[in-house]
């Protein structure tokens, strides 16, 4: 059994999905899984990222692309396709909408007869449906909405995910498969000190916000609820600029709150710069309006960091195993749990950054993931082989 993964990587600088998948890919490759990886975008830019996540680069096929995410697309990917060159392979696993794969995809199984499966990766919660709704609808009543009837199954990776799928689309089959997650090493005190030096304004414990300065990550609400705090530790933001407007409204807020001595923005980090910073923090916080699974999330708890989470992600469990704060998305339930963080003493600290290990131990062990997934391949096969 052979699958290949069909999957746009224009931009793999800003994080997303695909740094989550390439651990995955690396997992299935652990157990058995026989894949090669359709990617479209910069060769040496994907190629970088696998070998940070240690996936082997042979398992790559990568296509140079025109335009830009979601108008990119790949002649040389449509020629290959068209040809055969994929045709030997049993089944299409398409991750991610609204791009040049999903045609990729069609093409593909009106050419071989051959199972589908798409995982969309939070796009189509309502407020990705939202983003660009015209173009959107028109996808969805063509090559999109083909795609998605046809599919064998659905992927998703949460409860709130399987919800939103069978909302839209009743009859489809959804297979549920949380994200793997690969815990990487605790940071020592002396990595911990090398890199948190470097930073002057981190005289003292900190929170931190790491991740894309998009809209939907409600960094604005963060703001807002850590402006209503009488008692305050630092603010770390820690990302790309994605929208420059929104960054532009973040700066207005912070300068109309007084808070430009307490706020601090951090550009893009190096991955153990990354963990260091979370590891350093006294919680690690993710106020976002809506997310698939927030790997960041799974990092920080890898880090015995704390975590505040929106009921935007869904991680319940860090109620459950007293690791976090889960709240609800506004800037006062956001302003109580940074609270209940400034108020927790170090031995409290320390017991719920335990226990977060213990969450991702329990929840989110990388090769029962794996080999679940394998098990689903096999699934599939097996049905269409029978039919």
């Amino acid at each position: 059994m052979k699958i290949f993964h069909n999957m746009m990587l224009a931009d793999v600088s800003t994080g997303g999905f695909s740094h989550g998948l390439f651990k995955w890919f690396k997992f299935q490759k652990e157990v058995g899984i026989d894949f090669k990886v359709l990617a479209y975008g910069d060769q040496e830019k994907i190629y970088k990222l696998a070998t940070l996540k240690h996936l082997d680069p042979e398992l790559l096929k990568t296509y140079p692309i025109l335009g830009s995410t979601p108008k990119a697309f790949s002649l040389k990917a449509l020629r290959s396709v068209l040809n055969g060159d994929w045709d030997d392979y049993d089944i299409c696993h398409q991750h991610g909408m609204w791009s040049f794969s999903s045609i990729i995809s069609l093409i593909w199984a009106k050419r071989t007869k051959k199972p589908v499966i798409i995982q969309p990766h939070g796009m189509l919660f309502p407020e990705i449906l939202g983003h660009n709704p015209l173009l959107k609808q028109v996808a969805l009543k063509t090559y999109e909405g083909y795609n998605l009837k046809h599919a064998s199954y659905l992927v998703s990776t949460s409860d709130s995910e399987s919800q939103t799928i069978r909302t839209l689309l009743p009859n489809a089959k959804i297979e549920q498969i949380k994200c793997l997650f690969d815990v990487p090493q605790l940071i020592d005190n002396d990595t911990l000190n090398i890199y948190l030096g470097k930073y002057k304004f981190l005289y003292k414990q900190y929170w931190l916000y790491l991740g894309r300065i998009h809209p939907k990550k409600g960094i604005d609400l963060l703001i807002e609820g850590y402006n209503m705090l009488q008692d305050k530790l630092p603010l770390v933001i820690v990302g790309p600029k994605e929208i420059p407007e929104y960054y532009d409204s973040i700066l207005k807020q912070i300068k109309n709150y007084n808070l430009s001595n307490e706020v601090f923005f951090v550009p893009e980090v190096s991955e153990i710069e990354k963990l260091s910073l979370m590891r350093g923090a006294k919680a690690f916080v993710l106020p976002t309006r809506s997310e698939n699974f927030g790997t960041v999330v799974a990092e920080a708890l890898g880090q015995q960091c704390p975590v505040i989470c929106t009921i935007g992600a869904p991680w319940s469990t860090l109620e459950q195993y007293k690791c976090g704060w889960w709240v609800d998305i506004d800037p006062k339930s956001i302003s109580s749990a940074l609270c209940l963080s400034f108020n927790q003493d170090s031995i409290e600290q320390k017991i719920m950054g335990a226990n977060g290990h213990k969450l991702l131990e329990n929840e989110l062990d990388p090769q029962k993931i794996a080999l679940q997934t394998k098990f689903f391949y096999n699934t599939i096969k097996n049905q269409h082989d029978n039919n």
